[in-house]
């Protein structure tokens, strides 16, 4: 392809008519080269549409068959009604903290805790907090009631 002479209207208008032949012939096949292209484009867009649009379809299809059959494995032999999903893990997880639960009361039961102190936030929590004793009075506290003999000797408690 011959390249282009003319880059401005000033350089056009100083061509000859053979180059201006050339010129256009040069524009000509430039703009069928784009009209081509875009063609090109527009069908390999509409090849992908339709690939996508198939693909599509096929996964709406496989999925609705997969739950189709996965509503039917989850059909219980008895009553036909469903199974509520998890409920085996839910079992499992209760079944393993129940475990987890005895297995820390037997250790804390034989002191074999201490390996607990290392982990940082937790020993804070196994450590017991001090408790300051409370004095013990030396003398006897006095009561409220005393003791009054009666005439006939008999011991009765009054309040005071």
């Amino acid at each position: 392809m011959p390249k282009t002479v003319a880059t401005n209207s000033k350089d056009v208008n100083s061509m000859s008519s053979d180059q201006l032949k050339a010129e256009l012939t040069n524009l000509r096949s430039k703009y069928d080269e784009l009209v081509s292209f875009s063609v090109n484009l527009t069908a390999e867009r509409d090849i992908l549409n339709n690939t996508l649009e198939q693909t599509k379809r096929e996964l709406n299809k496989y999925l609705h068959k997969s739950a189709a059959d996965g509503n039917r494995s989850n059909l219980k032999d008895g009553d036909g009604g469903s199974v509520a999903k998890g409920g085996a893990g839910t079992t499992l997880l209760a079944i393993a903290a129940f475990l987890f639960w005895l297995s820390g009361t037997w250790m804390a039961h034989k002191g074999h805790t201490k390996f607990l102190t290392y982990i940082p936030g937790v020993k804070d929590f196994f450590t017991p907090t001090p408790v300051e004793p409370v004095p013990v009075a030396a003398t006897p506290v006095e009561s409220k009631a005393e003791v009054v003999e009666e005439e006939e000797g008999d011991d009765t408690v009054q309040e005071l």
